[in-house]
């Protein structure tokens, strides 16, 4: 295949996607709540709206609690579709060549601490600068930030979404133990490389 036609190729392929990808953008609204004790709404910071031309689309949501009744604004979700990455030379990663969505939180008011993904990380070899891992997550060096990684093809409804990012993204906003929240859905996760 000449560089020409790999360049149709591919052009070709993602016009075919961007059906499916605009409807998973659509469920991802799924993740928002208005609840007594925990808001998620979605924000146009960092909005992009460029098509599905870029490697990475990110959506961003406002997180709120109100553990005293009173709502505040105390961190940043974003959704991130990975469409493809850098190949990294740090090591395989089984998941490395997948498109994925990338589901992480940041727990500060700012905006400008929210995770921001782009081909570079995770690479083709799962690996983020300035982050470790766990057994399901990756975990930035400011150890409060985190994010977790679903196949592209895991997320086929909207139940998918649900059951996959939205439900398990709340229960770790709330506090809950992440080896129980994840490890429940551990056979849909993108499983961050081991060291």
């Amino acid at each position: 295949m000449t560089t020409d036609e790999a360049i149709w190729q591919s052009a070709q392929n993602l016009l075919r996607s961007s059906e499916n990808l605009d409807k998973l953008c659509e469920a991802f609204s799924v993740i928002e709540c208005d609840e007594k004790k925990l808001v998620i709404e979605h924000s146009d910071e960092g909005s992009q709206d460029s098509g599905w031309i870029y490697p990475v689309w990110e959506a961003y949501y406002k997180v709120r609690q109100a553990p005293n009744g009173k709502k505040k604004d105390v961190g940043w979700i974003t959704l991130a579709i990975q469409l493809t990455c850098d190949v990294g030379v740090e090591g395989d990663w089984q998941h490395g060549k997948r498109a994925k969505v990338l589901a992480a939180y940041a727990p500060s008011r700012d905006f400008e601490d929210a995770w921001g993904f782009d081909s570079e990380g995770p690479n083709s070899s799962g690996y983020i600068e300035e982050c470790v891992t766990d057994e399901y997550r990756w975990l930035h060096s400011d150890e409060v930030s985190w994010l977790f990684a679903v196949p592209l093809d895991a997320l086929i409804s909207t139940d998918d979404v649900e059951k996959y990012i939205t439900t398990p993204m709340r229960r770790l906003v709330e506090g809950e133990n992440p080896v129980e929240v994840l490890g429940a859905i551990r056979e849909k996760l993108c499983l961050p490389p081991r060291p």
